[in-house]
């Protein structure tokens, strides 16, 4: 993807770019009605709309641009067919301090119960064997979210 400004990629075996739900204002999302069709495209659109990042995922034919690093994470606990490209390497993202489907951060209910049959007890062992840096940052504080 370094035609498209986008020199490195995440690996899809081991992770997916995420964020938490306080920086969704950051992300974009396009598909085929916007006339992306493949991950070319996807890295042109995140490059035309200046996008720090960008995936595709070829399942559900999805393209999602992340205006700016801030905020962005790695799965800690999913991984996913998704292609995501950056212009910066896997190693400068801390893992997310939450799975995509935590409650707290349950964006797709159908993705997460059924398509990925999400273990929570399972995450939550992961999260903590990886010893999660947060770069000297207080914890955030899911309790605004209800």
């Amino acid at each position: 993807f370094s035609a498209y400004g986008y020199p490195y990629s995440i690996d899809p075996s081991e992770t997916f770019l995420n964020y938490p739900p306080r920086f969704a204002a950051n992300f974009m999302w396009f598909n085929s009605t916007h006339g992306i069709t493949n991950a070319q495209q996807c890295a042109a659109k995140c490059q035309e709309i200046d996008a720090h990042a960008g995936g595709w995922n070829p399942k559900s034919a999805d393209c999602f641009c992340y205006m700016t690093q801030v905020g962005l994470c790695l799965e800690p606990c999913l991984s996913e067919v998704e292609v995501d490209f950056s212009r910066t390497p896997q190693n400068d993202f801390n893992y997310c301090m939450k799975s995509f489907c935590h409650m707290e951060w349950y964006y797709d209910e159908e993705y997460c119960d059924v398509t990925m049959s999400f273990d929570i007890a399972s995450c939550d062992s992961k999260i903590e064997s990886l010893d999660i840096p947060t770069n000297d940052e207080p914890p955030e504080d899911f309790s605004v979210y209800g």
